[in-house]
């Protein structure tokens, strides 16, 4: 977890994410570079640049035996409300998102890398906790031979996974 509170690198808003997305769907980075030139970034690199937040250590303790990361729009969204909570809510929120998709595996078949579950999240501004729709990608990297990556149903539009 970034160390400075829930702050996690760069900010980044859902909208800021959602226009990066649909910028890249079009084909054009910010460089003008074609779509198809562009270098994937493996788990490592990604951590690095704030893009995924690395909550292993917390993924551990509820079970799940393998890197976690959460993508930056959960991040901001979900776990630190816009950083508006301290790090130790933030560690919490983080076990709750967890335990709930620990809870989602161990009571259903998982047929494939995709998985959509449901957890208990207080949104900005609303204070009472609602139920959100939330989607695990399982997946190899280099640096991390099992990972899952946590993320918004709305990051999933330009991703394709082959299963």
């Amino acid at each position: 977890l970034p160390e400075a509170g829930c702050d996690a690198a760069e900010p980044a808003t859902l909208q800021e994410a959602v226009f990066r997305a649909r910028r890249d769907e079009e084909g054009v980075t910010a460089e003008g570079e074609d779509k198809a030139s562009q270098r994937l970034m493996n788990r490592q690199e990604a951590i690095e640049a704030g893009i995924l937040v690395d909550v292993s250590p917390i993924a551990e303790t509820v079970g799940l035996r393998l890197s976690v990361g959460i993508s930056r729009p959960l991040w901001e969204l979900g776990i630190s409300a816009s950083r508006q909570l301290a790090q130790d809510e933030c560690q919490g929120r983080v076990r709750d998102v967890l335990m709930a998709l620990r809870l989602y595996i161990e009571q259903n078949e998982v047929k494939g890398p995709w998985i959509k579950f449901t957890a208990l999240l207080s949104l900005p501004p609303a204070a009472a906790p609602q139920l959100c729709s939330l989607v695990a990608i399982a997946h190899r990297d280099p640096t991390a031979p099992h990972s899952l990556t946590l993320m918004l149903p709305e990051e999933t539009s330009g991703i394709s996974v082959a299963e």
